[in-house]
């Protein structure tokens, strides 16, 4: 009995896939549409002005040491424009956030203890900068 179920599943599978193969040749619409247009928006193109803004409130973090917030402003930035953390990107931070950013993870290596939300902020602008994910 298994295997008749299996043949008639194989059999509506089939037939299935002609009616789609009929409709794409009838048509000839076989397209499909990018992802923005399949989310409805245009989540391509990054706010410059909130990724501004939180580079902004990243470097005055830093500026007063506060690192963790710095780290986790970097981070939203990012997660906003991947390309501010992209050396290849024309809008990269540039090499004084690189330095920066090994700086504070070496720091955070060294310590030992410390924020596990810095650390994990870190670990992401890290692997955005170097492995290309997140």
């Amino acid at each position: 009995m298994t295997g008749m179920r299996l043949t008639y599943l194989a059999i509506f599978l089939a037939a299935v896939s002609l009616a789609g193969a009929g409709v794409v040749a009838s048509t000839g619409d076989l397209r499909f549409p990018p992802a923005a247009e399949a989310r409805g928006t245009d989540a391509a193109t990054p706010d410059p002005g909130r990724v501004s803004a939180e580079i902004r409130l990243a470097e005055a973090a830093s500026e007063a040491g506060d690192i963790p917030a710095a780290l986790a402003h970097y981070r939203a930035a990012a997660l906003h424009d991947p390309r501010v953390v992209d050396p290849r990107s024309p809008f990269f931070l540039g090499p004084g956030f690189e330095a920066r950013l090994k700086k504070w993870i070496a720091a955070q290596k060294t310590v030992g203890a410390g924020d596990a939300q810095a650390r994990a902020d870190a670990a992401y602008l890290f692997r955005r900068m170097y492995g290309g994910c997140g």
